[in-house]
């Protein structure tokens, strides 16, 4: 079995230290698109800036449907290219990083009422096999279910009007945030340089062309400028505000906000994903069984404010909770019900008419020459497409260089936490071996992968005490902390628990579980008393992005509201 190469040491390093430098590529954006792009430039040998004015995957990637998925809804529009993309990627996805990324089945149900009726799903779903196996990227068939075995299947489907169900394999990724910090880790062992909570103030022009950039870091209250050869604005549903001083009068993006709620699991709630029809407007809702609770999602609604400040609005959880309430009437979920909520943005192409779900899904890089020279962006993309995206983008780059693209290695090469000859193996010894406890190991192989060696070694290193739970709500161990922050440029308390640990998620933003993990830091990363209490009050501030909209009473006339309604 061949052994991982080492992780260097990969704590963030001060600004400062990037004074000077010059680079082949600056990208200005830590989603899952912008890491996937530095780590395929650096792993074809350019020298690579990554800058982001948060943590990593601190925007729309960390407000996901946790889905990678083989393109389905994009066979209505007649879109067949892209969703032979969509399969061959998600299936790239599960050999590259099977601790990441998993299969499950997800049900359709049938209702009387839909829209899309049973056979043109199942038509949808035959070609979708069809273009699997002749892409030989099949994960699996499809398969129809008659009214009595999905009520068996999932007994709390509401039975008034349901047909059937159709069953098909897809792929998920519980913790998207871990393919955005797995595709850093590989960037910065092949030489990329990584500044995180550094906002880009000004693109520096020479002659037309952009030759550098203005950065400020917010942590060290310091502002340099470094060169670069090209820049590629991959700051999702910012991209306007990046080139705005450049391209006043152009805009790219015209977003759209995707809320999500997350629930106790309810009386009814599906063991498996659902996939069902909304009866007020016919949108896809999806019910996906979640680290322990339920995600419900999502909506489509135009957003022009500001990304940072997108919520989940009192109408659009009631419009979740009633379609929710409608196909599981044995829930009765109310407000109340809802243990925290998220919205994202998605950054798709500018279209000011027709129906939200009428925008491409389809990503653009856009060349800005000959207006601007030197400069790139990315318009839309999702996470089932980060790797074909990032191999579009960096050949696009090479050619701006004036250079043929060498071979892209992205296709082959996996993910930190997947190198191994033989992962399952990998996996029996691990949970047979390691001296925690089966849920922790479990845990930390789902989050790591075959980077748990390192974590474990990080506790034998250091103290013993670090193999023990900081978090009892998910086995969550200590060392893990200082994994997070000696080796995953993790710069605060909030960064550990959301993007390297999920804590937050998990345990629902159990506070004991933060302070714990503060006085882990003081053990053993020298902050003081001061440095704990701000962190600590950071992370409260952070966390009151999550809390679910105020309960306000349903209106009995809105079908959104009234889950009675017909």
């Amino acid at each position: 079995m061949t052994a991982p190469p080492p992780d260097p040491c990969t704590a963030c390093p001060p600004l400062g230290a990037l004074a000077g430098q010059a680079f082949d590529v600056a990208v200005v954006g830590a989603g899952i698109n912008g890491t996937a792009i530095a780590r395929d430039a650096a792993l074809r040998g350019l020298r690579v800036l990554l800058v982001d004015k948060g943590d990593i995957a601190s925007g729309t990637s960390s407000r996901s449907a946790r889905m990678i998925h083989g393109g389905l809804r994009y066979l209505e529009h007649g879109d067949v290219s892209l969703v032979r993309e969509f399969l061959r990627e998600r299936a790239t996805l599960l050999r590259l990083a099977p601790h990441l990324v998993r299969t499950h089945d997800l049900i359709i149900p049938f209702y009387a009422h839909f829209r899309h009726r049973p056979w043109q799903v199942r038509l949808g779903l035959t070609v979708l096999d069809v273009l699997a196996v002749l892409g030989r990227c099949s994960i699996g068939r499809h398969r129809s279910l008659s009214r009595e075995r999905v009520r068996e299947r999932v007994p709390g489907l509401n039975p008034d009007g349901l047909t059937g169900a159709c069953l098909m394999p897809d792929g998920y990724a519980d913790h998207g945030e871990r393919l955005c910090i797995e595709n850093v880790l590989a960037a910065a062992r092949a030489g990329a340089s990584v500044a995180t909570y550094t906002s880009v103030e000004d693109l520096r022009t020479e002659n037309g062309a952009v030759v550098g950039l203005s950065l400020f870091d917010s942590t060290a209250q310091r502002s340099l400028d470094v060169r670069t050869t090209v820049t590629v604005n991959v700051a999702g549903p910012w991209v306007d505000r990046v080139v705005r001083t450049l391209t006043p009068s152009r805009r790219l993006i015209g977003g759209t906000k995707g809320s999500f709620l997350v629930l106790d699991p309810f009386p009814g709630a599906p063991r498996d994903p659902c996939f069902y029809e909304s009866h007020s407007d016919h949108r896809q809702v999806v019910a996906l069984p979640w680290n322990g609770r339920v995600l419900i999602g999502t909506t489509d609604v135009r957003y022009d404010g500001d990304p940072g400040d997108a919520i989940v609005t009192p109408e659009e959880r009631d419009y979740l909770l009633g379609e929710t309430n409608r196909t599981f009437p044995d829930a009765r979920l109310s407000a109340a019900s809802v243990r925290f909520a998220y919205a994202g943005v998605r950054p798709l192409p500018y279209h000011p008419e027709g129906a939200e779900g009428s925008v491409t899904r389809r990503y653009i890089v856009f060349d800005h020459a000959p207006e601007v020279g030197g400069l790139l962006s990315i318009v839309g993309g999702k996470f089932s497409t980060f790797r074909s995206l990032a191999e579009e983008a960096t050949d696009a780059v090479f050619r701006k260089l004036g250079r043929r693209p060498p071979r892209c290695p992205t296709t082959r090469a996996p993910l930190p936490g997947a190198e191994t000859d033989d992962f399952p193996a990998f996996r029996d010894r691990f949970r047979s071996s390691a001296p925690v406890a089966p849920k922790s190991a479990d845990r930390l192989l789902s989050i790591y992968g075959t980077r748990s060696d390192r974590v474990l070694e990080m506790a034998a290193a250091a103290d013993s005490d670090l193999l023990q739970p900081f978090d009892e709500h998910t086995g969550a161990i200590g060392a893990e902390i200082l994994v997070a922050f000696r080796h995953e440029f993790a710069r605060t308390l909030g960064d550990v628990l959301i993007g390297r640990t999920l804590v937050g998620y998990d345990s629902v933003f159990d506070p004991a579980s933060a302070a714990n993990a503060a006085q882990i830091a003081a053990r053993h990363l020298g902050w003081d008393d001061a440095r704990c209490q701000s962190e600590l009050d950071s992370w409260e501030r952070h966390v009151l992005r999550f809390q679910p909209p105020a309960a306000t009473p349903p209106d009995p006339a809105s079908p959104a509201g009234n889950p009675e309604a017909p």
